[in-house]
C-alpha cells in the first residue's frame, strides 16, 4: 500500500506567478510613466522586489522538500512491508518459534486455569458472605434481643444473689 506522491497545488502557484509578475509589471509602469519617484520608493521597490525573489525562492524550495518527502515515505512504506514479510518468512522457518509457541500457550493454559480457579473460589467466597448475611438479617432481630434478655436476667440474678454466692464461694458452705 504505497501512496502516490501528491502533485503540488497548480493553481496556488500560477496565482502566486501570476500576480508576482502583475506587481513587477505595475512597478516597472511606475517607473517608466516618468513620474517623480523618490529614493524611498526606489529602495521600497528594491525591497518589494527582493521579498519577491524570496519568497518564490522558499517556496520552490517547499514544493521540492514536499516531493522529496512524498517519495521518501513511499519508500519506507514499501521497505516496511518487506522487512514485515521477512520477518514472517523468518518466523516460519525457525524451529524454536513452535516450540516457543507451545510453551507460551502451555503457560496461558496454566494461567487461566489459575485464574479460572481464583475466580471460582472468591464467586463461592461470596455466595457464602451473602448467604451469611440473609441468615443473619433474618434472625438477628430475634437473636439479640433474646441474648440481651439473657444477659439481663443473668446479671440481675448475680446481683439479688450476690451475697449468697459470695459466701458460697469463697466461704465454700453448702
Amino acid at each position: 500500500m504505497t501512496p502516490s506522491p501528491r502533485p503540488p497545488p497548480s493553481t496556488d502557484h500560477d496565482e502566486r506567478i501570476q500576480n508576482k509578475e502583475e506587481i513587477l509589471a505595475a512597478i516597472e509602469r511606475l517607473s517608466e510613466s516618468g513620474i517623480k519617484i523618490s529614493v524611498e520608493q526606489i529602495h521600497g521597490r528594491d525591497d518589494l522586489i527582493a521579498e519577491l525573489v524570496e519568497l518564490t525562492t522558499e517556496f520552490r524550495a517547499t514544493t521540492d522538500h514536499l516531493r522529496r518527502l512524498n517519495g521518501s515515505i513511499s519508500r519506507h512504506e514499501t521497505d516496511l512491508e518487506t522487512l514485515k514479510l521477512r520477518a514472517a518468512a523468518r518466523d516460519a522457518m525457525c524451529p524454536l518459534v513452535e516450540v516457543l509457541r507451545t510453551e507460551v500457550q502451555g503457560i496461558q493454559a496454566a494461567i487461566l486455569k489459575d485464574l479460572r480457579a481464583a475466580r471460582d473460589l472468591a464467586v463461592q467466597h461470596k455466595a457464602e458472605l451473602e448467604a451469611e448475611d440473609r441468615w443473619e438479617k433474618r434472625l438477628m432481630p430475634f437473636i439479640r434481643p433474646a441474648v440481651i434478655a439473657v444477659l439481663s436476667a443473668i446479671f440481675t440474678l448475680l446481683v439479688v444473689n450476690g451475697q449468697a454466692l459470695f459466701k458460697a464461694v469463697v466461704l465454700k458452705v453448702p
